[in-house]
């Protein structure tokens, strides 16, 4: 199954099957969030809107997952998913879409729990492939405690840790640095670039069989490059020689492609200020917590 492992796309379906008889009762004004019953060692909350939507938390041995169910399918493996509580900024990255296409799985579920539990009305857009945007827009309920709850069962602080004054940037790749990976048309003329890809870890923690998902712009070359570069890598974090649940699984990771605009060759041509979220990773690394992995604070 390329949407998602088939225990968690299992326990998707089950819990989405679970709230769907709720449904009718339910209209888009804020439905509480309820405890799921689940395996020990696992905490789950989850909630479902009239229109079908429904969205689920869950720290599972200290692994948290979130995400959305609905009733029509979205093409995947992955789509571009912009998810916005009024009154704050979009949050917008590329999710697992389950094989079925019936779940879109968060990239960076921390974030997007965070999010949640701050109640209000929440915009979903889930950019199409083909065919017009799927638009959602749900009322949150008020009450955060249950999410707070999952939050606290994977140890992660229920508020996003205090960056300051939230001017920090991405760090910006010198030429030099580049010229190993970026493309050379591209760097030469000062075109940034983003893929997202669609790649399989090996049990020693290699990176193999990486498909392109999306890239922009087209026709520069940031595709192959991207999958290149990421093949001579290895995930952070796994042990050499480690066997077990990692191996043969596939992940999302995006890999942006950005030179430091003050390179005497091209003064001022790329003018990034990229500010880095409370979520952010590291540039040019996998940033997608495999299952087993637990997740940054």
């Amino acid at each position: 199954m390329r949407g998602t492992s088939g225990g968690l796309a299992a326990v998707s379906a089950l819990l989405l099957s679970a709230l769907a008889g709720q449904a009718a009762a339910q209209t888009s004004s804020p439905a509480a969030w309820q405890t799921v019953p689940g395996p020990e060692g696992t905490t789950i909350v989850a909630s479902r809107w009239g229109d079908g939507t429904a969205i689920v938390a869950r720290c599972d041995q200290g692994v948290l997952t979130s995400f959305v169910g609905g009733t029509t399918p979205i093409a995947g493996p992955s789509a571009f998913v912009m998810a916005e509580r009024r009154g704050d900024g979009p949050f917008g990255d590329y999710w697992r879409i389950s094989a079925n296409g019936l779940v879109a799985f968060a990239r960076t579920p921390t974030a997007f729990v965070r999010m949640l539990r701050k109640g209000g009305t929440l915009d979903l857009v889930v950019k199409a492939r083909t065919g017009a945007d799927r638009e959602t827009t749900v009322a949150l309920p008020g009450d955060p405690a249950p999410l707070d709850a999952v939050l606290t069962a994977c140890n992660l602080p229920v508020e996003a840790p205090d960056w300051g004054d939230g001017a920090i940037e991405w760090r910006k790749t010198t030429y030099d640095e580049a010229k190993s990976y970026y493309p050379p048309k591209a760097l030469r003329d000062g075109v940034a670039g983003l893929v997202a890809l669609d790649c399989k870890a090996m049990a020693d923690g290699h990176i193999h069989d990486c498909l392109v998902v999306d890239e922009t712009p087209a026709g520069e070359s940031f595709g192959d490059y991207a999958v290149a570069m990421l093949e001579r890598e290895m995930l952070v974090g796994l042990t050499p020689g480690s066997t077990g649940p990692l191996e043969g699984r596939r992940f999302i990771t995006t890999i942006p492609f950005m030179v430091d605009s003050r390179h005497r060759h091209h003064p001022d041509r790329l003018p990034f200020q990229e500010r880095i979220e409370a979520e952010a990773l590291p540039l040019l690394a996998p940033t997608l917590p495999l299952p087993g992995q637990a997740p940054a604070p």
